[in-house]
């Protein structure tokens, strides 16, 4: 009995499903750190139950990662702007 205990604890079954975090990552891309963060809990999820969709996690991602970056920098010169034209009042 043992032995098939240990027999049905082997790799995780491939699922015809598509985890449905996956796709809100790369539909929520533009969001950045939501599809971050949804992008990183599906990719968890896929390596748990063995659902699809990797690629599109992965896709959120990095779109996520590069909105996220866009963000920092657009902040960040609109900061130097504005503290720019604060000093030639």
């Amino acid at each position: 009995m043992a032995a098939s205990l240990e027999a049905s604890s082997g790799p995780v079954v491939r699922s015809d499903r598509t985890n449905v975090l996956a796709i809100l990552s790369l539909v929520l891309c533009g969001s950045g750190l939501i599809a971050v963060i949804l992008g990183h809990v599906a990719l968890k999820q896929i390596e748990r139950t063995g659902e699809q969709g990797r690629g599109l996690a992965l896709a959120g991602l990095i779109i996520g990662y590069i909105g996220l970056g866009i963000a920092i920098v657009y902040f960040a010169i609109m900061v130097a702007f504005s503290v720019n034209v604060m000093n030639q009042l």
